[in-house]
This record gives C-alpha cells, structure tokens and sequence, in this order.
C-alpha cells in the first residue's frame, strides 16, 4: 500500500470542492492542498507567470514525496499541464 499523500494544486480556492470529494472517496488518503492566494487570480497573468507559479508548487509538493498530483486548471491552462507532465516525475492528474 502507497501511503504518500495526494497533492492538489489550485491557483485560488475552487480546488477545495476537489479536496473536499478526495477526502469523501478515499477517506483513508492523506492530502497536501495548496491553494495560491498570494498570486491568484491567475486568469490576468501571462503564460511565462503561470508556469513559474505553477512550477514552485509542483516543486513543493514533490519535496513531500506525493504519489499523485491533481491539477485543477481552467481550460487555458490545460496547456501547461503537457508541459508539468513531461517534466516532473510524478503524475499529474487534470
């Protein structure tokens, strides 16, 4: 059994409905949420930002060993996460 923890990785606080279902669907599963305030919104920010930002937080949750990173992206964003996929080894879920 994998018992690292499942990241989830929001630009604002919409993703804490995804933390909220995680928890209810796998109640045995620890979680990391990382909810960007300091920079959000992220909608006004241009693309070299986004992946900047977004790198720093994938960054941090790989230093906490997670099995699984869950992406919660608008529709232009979802670009960036080919990008995130392809660099980082660990799964990223959109």
């Amino acid at each position: 059994m994998d018992n690292r923890p499942i990241g989830i990785l929001d630009s604002g606080l919409g993703g804490l409905t995804v933390l909220k279902k995680v928890i209810q669907r796998l109640p045995n599963e620890s979680t990391i949420f990382i909810g960007d305030q300091a920079h959000m919104p992220y909608g006004d920010r241009t693309v070299e930002d986004i992946i900047n930002l977004t790198r720093a937080s994938v960054k941090f949750l790989l230093t906490k060993n997670v099995k699984v990173i869950i992406l919660v992206v608008i529709q232009p964003q979802r670009q960036l996460c080919r990008l995130f996929s392809r660099r980082f080894q660990c799964k990223l879920l959109v």
